[in-house]
């Protein structure tokens, strides 16, 4: 596993974990006047990710990415555009008889704080990782999860500027563990529901639209690539 430890490794580590920041704060909360511009800057990194693998969801969530950003630029009324996303969130998350459930514990077993919670508990105390200070929803939270495998690709890099490679192999077969056998099916039920419930809205923003896809299409190529570079 050593001679995998290069620049390119490294690279990648730190883009898997910018896209898991990425898909992290556009799924906490509705966003902020703050988000204006960031999803151009990663319309480059998703389109690289479309032409190395060969996913349905990643190519078609680029294309409705583009036309988000498109829109977003050509927005006249910034605060318009955003209270659009306010709504599109609540009525995706907190709203509606069909609204998608935005913590594992609900959408495993329809409970909050239940036995899924406890899980990820677990998988956060190997590592020590605790909520970040301010952050009021559940340690099972979909954006909570997906901080939670940004901060495991930083770990890896602050193990390697700090001379610790040996130690690397155990945090990307714990990433890999984590997304295995917790998260992916969870949250790629959600992205899936997600994905329905915005094609059946006429919103004219479709931020949510390709994040729903771009999520999906992105946790199966992390999956598949983890399970390589653990085997």
């Amino acid at each position: 596993m050593a001679e995998l430890y290069n620049q390119d490794f490294f690279n990648e580590t730190m883009g898997r974990g910018a896209i898991y920041e990425y898909f992290s704060y556009v799924l906490k909360l509705p966003v902020e006047q703050e988000f204006i511009g960031l999803s151009k800057k990663y319309v480059e990194v998703f389109s690289n990710l479309a032409s190395e693998y060969n996913n349905n969801d990643i190519s078609y969530g680029v294309e409705v990415l583009k036309k988000y950003v498109e829109l977003e630029e050509n927005a006249d009324d910034k605060s318009a555009l955003l209270e659009e996303l306010n709504i599109q969130w609540t009525s995706i998350f907190l709203t509606g008889a069909s609204n998608v459930p935005c913590s594992s514990s609900v959408a495993i077993t329809g409970m909050e704080m239940d036995a899924p919670w406890e899980r990820v508990l677990e998988y956060y105390e190997i590592r020590r990782f605790k909520k970040p200070a301010g952050y009021t929803e559940s340690d099972d939270h979909i954006s909570m999860e997906l901080l939670f495998m940004r901060e495991m690709n930083g770990l890896i890099i602050d193990m390697h500027n700090k001379g610790l490679d040996e130690n690397i192999k155990d945090v990307l077969k714990e990433q890999y563990v984590f997304l295995n056998n917790y998260m992916y099916d969870w949250i790629s039920s959600a992205c899936k529901n997600m994905a329905e419930f915005c094609k059946k809205t006429s919103y004219k923003y479709p931020l949510y639209l390709a994040v729903s896809h771009l999520l999906l299409g992105f946790l199966t190529y992390d999956k598949e690539y983890l399970a390589e570079i653990t085997a």
